[in-house]
């Protein structure tokens, strides 16, 4: 598994999900920032209304890069891993934009109960834009640098019967 590509991927895929979700938040609610503190809401443990712009901001990026890094490693190790997984680019696609989708209800509904983060499941990336942002402008878009930058592994085919 090469880290560096999974790195780079986890940041390509976190800034394109971030743009998805900060635009789908300066239309629906007139916040471009709100995503950002969500994010700066998982260390702080503070509901995101009470978060400053400045914290928002800068405690958001780094936790959205941390979290956008070590699920970039994660996928990139299983893809890399599992032979089947590389054996063309729709399979790669297809494995990482699960993988994004797995992403969605852990993150809102699982990691937010154990990290004390209840708004998360209650937010509005919890519904649908949530589930679009995780699979597909992160999932999706993770596949897409993956499977330009691993080596493709030929699935293989079952011996001929002899008969």
């Amino acid at each position: 598994m090469n880290v560096k590509k999974g790195i780079t991927g986890g940041l390509i895929a976190g800034a394109v999900f971030l743009a998805f979700e900060s635009l789908y938040a300066l239309i629906a609610a007139g916040n471009l920032f709100g995503p950002l503190a969500m994010m700066a809401s998982i260390p702080l443990q503070t509901p995101p209304p009470e978060i400053g712009l400045g914290s928002a901001v800068a405690v958001g990026l780094i936790t959205h890069a941390i979290l956008s890094v070590g699920f970039g490693v994660a996928a990139t190790y299983v893809i890399g891993s599992v032979g089947q997984l590389r054996s063309s680019t729709a399979s790669v696609l297809i494995a990482t934009s699960v993988f994004g989708l797995a992403l969605w209800p852990l993150n809102f509904y699982v990691l937010s109960g154990i990290l004390g983060t209840p708004w998360f499941a209650t937010g509005p990336s919890a519904l649908w834009q949530g589930f679009i942002a995780h699979t597909f402008f992160f999932g999706t878009v993770l596949g897409a640098y993956l499977s330009s930058q691993l080596p493709q592994q030929q699935a293989v085919s079952p011996a001929p019967q002899q008969g």
